[in-house]
């Protein structure tokens, strides 16, 4: 993605210097509209930024007396704190000037990354928001701090020796995405959420340190009860849209037939230009059908972009290159939208509302307690069909059993410290690459301490987010059905009680046949009612174009996947994917770090 690329450089040529940064930049350069701030380079450090002119459009580094600042990403609590004319680079230095360290970030409201320099102090800082959801990786080499937006870029640096970091590769393959700040090589490492890595230098020396923690939030009035939380949490969400939603700017929103973007759409204040609701899907898939609805009752220009089996790869092996191989092709969902967005000219639609993650925030789709987290692992988010071998099930698990006893045992804080930032936001990360810059009002700082707050088995069964969702916004949920069950949100009818009940049997039956080697048909193959889904990939992986790549790429002689993947087993899934099972989301897994691994050495 485009962002922020530098290093420091205490023994190099001026010449030098700008010559290698320039090449790295060019690198992030994927589209023709991107621009490229002049480089800054003195006798200690060398840093430029290149952005999809969305976001801070003026020239940086923002100097203010000896700090130099840059800024990928926004603010968007700049009344909060003190400052409404002013632009977000200048409140950055305006604070630090006023509190003499990094106290003030902890209030800051955004999504960003950032690289600050005193060069009087002769110190860089590199600094991630809350979340750490703007991508900056960074390493050492010799006695350089070298920081970029994209993992290839290192492949400039003379003397980088990329290793595979074979507990990522492990981590992509059994979860879809890294735990904790891993990345593809070792030595290398995504800044991580809420932090201020200083680099000293003069001592060449470095350090971190975390500005906010989950932990620091104030527990739970006692006092509250469950209706003044449903109010506060609706007041509150409101709020966040609003302050996310600045008149003049002509926004968009990514429509599902869900709950989180409808309740996003019907928060959206009316301005002077209409709200843009872009859905996506298989012709006559039930989520266009509810989120026309939803668009129609709120007055917005509704457009639908009809992914099939024919397009939805097209250009998706250049956005492995763009995104450094972390996102899987089967969730590039967004991508055909984005397109439809070039295509229709629909450019000065450069602000697009996302609903995650919403139902883990609010619901209780991430919800598990430690008797629960294997489940929860292994069903819900696949490992037992992803893992490659026993050995690889048990290191995921011991993996993400670590990780939640240091987000002390809380399943929100494990949602948020590793799945958020490294798969949930993969539509703002793609989004980012073209032009479309991404809101998320459910991390909106005061609305997620809120959350937090709540004690998670009010969430279970979504019972407090539909409350909130009823209670807020009545004429959105009552009527309109939801796509995951084909109805408005309220108690479950006996229908619908008797066709969740034949699911769960149906899906115990399938299991049992499976171990027997037997392919029983889903519940949905009975039942000419079940809605559409939005995607077919396991159909769609069965026909061209995507089988003649899956081939071409999986099984021809000089295939690099084989050195962490037997070919022998990616070929019987593939032969078993091929006979009726679906396991296009693990083969798209192997396909895709099997073409971001030919890209890479290709460089």
């Amino acid at each position: 993605m485009p962002g922020l690329i530098g290093f420091t450089h205490p023994y190099w040529e001026t010449n030098k210097t700008k010559s290698l940064l320039d090449k790295m930049l060019t690198m992030t350069r994927h589209y023709d509209f991107y621009s490229r701030d002049d480089i800054f380079s003195n006798q200690e450090i060398a840093a430029g930024r290149c952005h999809n002119q969305v976001l801070q459009k003026e020239m940086q580094p923002y100097r203010q007396n000896h700090y130099y600042f840059w800024l990928d990403g926004e603010f968007y609590n700049q009344k909060a704190l003190g400052f409404s004319q002013k632009s977000d680079p200048e409140i950055f230095c305006l604070l630090y000037q006023k509190y003499q360290d990094f106290s003030f970030l902890q209030k800051i409201d955004g999504i960003f990354s950032a690289v600050f320099y005193d060069a009087q102090e002769q110190k860089v800082y590199l600094i991630s928001d809350r979340r750490g959801l703007r991508t900056l990786y960074w390493t050492v080499q010799g006695q350089q701090l070298l920081w970029t937006s994209e993992l290839k870029t290192l492949k400039c640096w003379p003397d980088f020796d990329p290793q595979w970091n074979e507990t990522a590769i492990a981590e992509f393959l059994g979860l879809r995405y890294f735990l904790g700040n891993e990345t593809w090589f070792k030595g290398v490492e995504r800044l991580p959420a809420a932090t201020v890595l200083t680099w000293n230098c003069q001592t060449q020396s470095l350090s971190q340190s975390q500005y906010w923690s989950w932990s620091d939030i104030e527990p739970l009035d006692p006092k509250l009860t469950e209706s003044d939380l449903i109010n506060r949490v609706g007041e509150r969400f409101i709020e966040a849209v609003k302050c996310r939603s600045r008149w003049g700017e002509k926004i968009g929103i990514s429509l599902s037939g869900g709950l989180d973007s409808r309740f996003i759409l019907a928060a959206m204040p009316h301005q002077d230009q209409p709200i843009i609701a872009v859905s996506y899907g298989q012709k006559n898939c039930q989520d266009l059908s509810y989120a026309q609805q939803a668009a129609y009752r709120k007055g917005a220009e509704f457009y639908v972009v009809e992914i099939n089996g024919e397009n939805w790869l097209e250009t998706l092996v250049d956005k492995v290159w763009q995104t450094d191989g972390t996102i899987s092709l089967v969730h590039m969902h967004l991508v055909p939208t984005l397109r439809f967005i070039r295509q229709n000219h629909l450019f000065d639609f450069n602000f697009n509302f996302n609903g995650i993650p919403g139902d883990a925030n609010l619901g209780c789709s991430n919800y598990f307690n430690e008797q629960s987290l294997e489940y929860f692992l292994s069903r819900k988010l696949g490992l037992r069909n992803f893992a490659i071998s026993p050995e690889h099930y048990q290191l995921i698990l011991q993996r993400f059993q670590e990780l939640y006893q240091q987000c002390q045992q809380s399943s929100y804080w494990v949602c948020m410290a590793s799945r958020l930032r490294t798969f949930s936001s993969k539509d703002a990360r793609l989004s980012l690459l073209d032009g479309v810059e991404t809101r998320l009002p459910f991390l909106d700082n005061a609305l997620e301490e809120l959350l937090f707050k709540i004690p998670e088995q009010w969430k279970q069964d979504n019972n407090f987010y539909n409350h909130v969702l009823l209670h807020t916004f009545p004429e959105y949920f009552k009527q309109i059905p939801r796509q995951s069950t084909g109805q408005p949100i309220g108690p479950p009818t006996l229908i619908q009680r008797w066709r969740s009940s034949l699911t769960v049997t149906n899906q115990k039956i399938q299991r049992r046949a499976k171990s027997w080697g037997i392919i029983w048909p889903s519940f949905s193959q009975f039942s000419s009612s079940q809605p559409i889904n939005f995607a077919d990939y396991g159909t769609w992986f069965r026909q061209n174009p995507a089988k003649a790549l899956l081939e071409d790429t999986l099984f021809h002689s000089q295939t690099i996947y084989q050195t962490f993947i037997p070919r022998s087993q990616v070929e019987n899934d593939w032969q078993r994917h091929l006979k009726g099972e679906n396991l296009s989301d693990k083969l798209s897994l192997v396909l895709t770090l099997e073409l971001w691994l030919q890209q890479f050495s290709r460089i």
